[in-house]
């Protein structure tokens, strides 16, 4: 039986390249609605050619944010073109973008003017610094949101630079946040049949990964030093050293670190009055991680990992992708899917619904191959 996800017969169309917005494209297209994606004539998303490595003539990275999309490319310049997208806008249920500011206020679609056109549309656009203030007309990237927002400041090792948080971290979440935000939206419409206007940014989701450390900066008037592989505010919880590598432990109370405490044979600790609280053993972390390491050293990694995970201690190996994607547990999950006739595992959704994961209809599409179903259908 075809799959019919909550959001079939839903029209999405996302004008969007690079990251933030096919992310958001790619959530509606696995709930199920029809997403289509217009591509400039010439190259189309840049994201296409992010490579080597390549896949099916693409950036092997495209076809992981592009499944379960048709693409129609157009030429917005060509007023024949742009006329082509403005109708599609009025069947729309849904219009996602990521231009460049001032862009889609150029080509007549601001979010007034589009939903002059459709007053039932969604109208979603996913901005760089956001809508407001001296910046709104810059332009931007993942990384300079982390700059900005001071996420790039507080990752890294204690002496160290600062560092980039790797995996397109700011554009997936502002693609997440605006796909949350947009079925807000669609379910506001349900009761009262109006469209809205949706607005998020690559820095406002950034800002939104540092909530904590702006409330900690307040509550202290300090700038917390970065904690590399470690955290702050609880110890033990970061990398640890064994007899065969590394691994990771976070003890995020005080009963899960009696817990290791026991498991380890140091039942002293837990009655230790540098390490019976948290606070304490923040205060005393360079005591306490040397400690746990003398011990863990004396045994294999994965016999930790299963020793403290059986015990409900939370813990992990450090894995590369080989061996994450071979791991029984990332197995047991079949988040990994391959397209129709594609021999490429893909990270499919990361949901079920009544138990059924979405599947993946189709890869990324070839530049500009549904123009005519779409246009002409």
């Amino acid at each position: 039986m075809p799959y019919t996800g909550p959001l079939a017969g839903t029209k999405v169309i996302e004008a969007c390249s690079n990251l933030a917005g096919p992310v958001t494209g790619t959530i509606f297209g696995d709930l199920g609605a029809d997403v289509i994606k217009i591509e400039k004539p010439n190259g189309g998303d840049d994201a296409r050619g992010w490579a080597p490595p390549y896949w099916n003539g693409h950036g092997a990275s495209f076809q992981a944010i592009n499944r379960n999309k048709r693409s129609v490319a157009l030429d917005l310049k060509r007023p024949e073109h742009l006329a082509a997208l403005k109708r599609l806008v009025v069947e729309a249920d849904v219009f996602v973008h990521n231009m460049r500011p001032g862009t889609a206020e150029s080509l007549g679609l601001s979010g007034a003017e589009a939903l002059a056109l459709n007053p039932r549309l969604i109208y979603c656009a996913i901005g760089a610094y956001g809508s407001k203030g001296p910046w709104s007309g810059w332009s931007a990237y993942d990384g300079l949101a982390q700059a900005l927002s001071s996420q790039m400041h507080s990752n890294g090792e204690p002496d160290g630079e600062p560092l980039l948080v790797p995996g397109g971290i700011v554009d997936k979440g502002a693609g997440m946040w605006a796909a949350i935000a947009t079925l807000g939206a669609l379910l506001r419409r349900a009761s009262t049949g109006k469209g809205a206007v949706v607005e998020t940014s690559l820095l406002e989701t950034s800002l939104f990964w540092r909530d904590g450390g702006f409330a900690n900066y307040q509550a202290t008037g300090r700038i917390a030093p970065r904690a590399g592989n470690a955290a702050a505010t609880i110890v033990p919880y970061g990398v640890f050293r064994t007899g065969t590598g590394p691994m990771m432990i976070g003890c995020a109370g005080d009963g899960l670190f009696a817990g290791l405490a026991r498991l380890l044979g140091r039942p002293e600790w837990i009655e230790d009055p540098r390490f019976a609280s948290n606070p304490a053993r923040i205060a005393n972390r360079d005591v306490l991680i040397p400690l746990i390491e003398a011990v863990l050293a004396t045994r294999p990694r994965d016999e930790w990992v299963e020793l403290l995970g059986a015990n409900r201690i939370p813990c992990a190996p450090i894995l590369d992708a080989a061996e994450a994607l071979a791991h029984p547990q990332v197995q047991a999950l079949g988040i990994f899917q391959s397209p129709p006739e594609m021999d490429m595992k893909l990270v499919s959704a990361p949901w079920t619904i009544d138990g059924q994961r979405p599947p993946i209809r189709r890869p990324a599409p070839a530049l500009g191959e549904d123009n005519e179903a779409v246009l002409e259908g």
